[in-house]
C-alpha cells in the first residue's frame, strides 16, 4: 500500500514520544501535544506526491479512529500545515474476532481503514457511498 514509508513516531508508554522521534518531528516542523492528541503511530509515505501521512491507532483495548478523533487529528494536521487531503487514517486491530474489533468496529469513522494483524494482506475500507 505504501511505496516509500517513513516512520515519524510511535507512541511509547511513559515518555509517549521517543526522543529520536521528537527530534525528527522538530526538524520537519511538526509537533505533537502529548497531553491532548497523541496518535499511536505516524507514518509518511514520501513515495507519493504530495506525501501521504498515515495516522494509526492501535486498538488493543479501545481507541479506533472515530469521527471525533478523525476531526481532532485533521485539526492537528491543519496546524502542522498538512493538507487534510494528504491524511489517511487506520485503526489496527489484533484480529477481526478480537473483543475490541467486535465492540468498536461500528465506531470507525467514514473515510478510514481498518487492518488486522492476523490478516496482514487485507484491509477494510469504510467510506460513504
Amino acid at each position: 500500500r505504501l511505496s516509500d514509508p517513513v516512520v515519524l513516531t510511535v507512541s511509547e508508554p511513559g515518555d509517549k514520544v521517543y526522543l529520536a522521534d521528537s527530534k525528527t518531528l522538530l526538524r520537519l516542523g511538526l509537533s505533537i501535544d502529548q497531553t491532548a492528541l497523541l496518535p499511536d503511530a505516524l507514518i509518511v509515505d514520501i513515495g507519493q506526491d504530495p506525501p501521504t501521512f498515515w495516522i494509526i491507532e492501535a486498538v488493543a483495548t479501545d481507541g479506533p479512529v472515530t469521527e471525533d478523533r478523525r476531526r481532532a487529528l485533521l485539526r492537528w494536521a491543519a496546524v502542522q500545515r498538512i493538507p487534510d487531503g494528504s491524511c489517511q487514517f487506520l485503526s489496527a486491530f489484533g484480529s477481526r474476532n478480537s473483543p475490541p474489533a467486535r465492540r468498536r468496529l461500528k465506531d470507525i469513522a467514514a473515510g478510514t481503514y481498518a487492518w488486522y494483524a492476523d490478516e496482514p494482506g487485507n484491509e477494510l475500507a469504510w467510506y460513504e457511498l
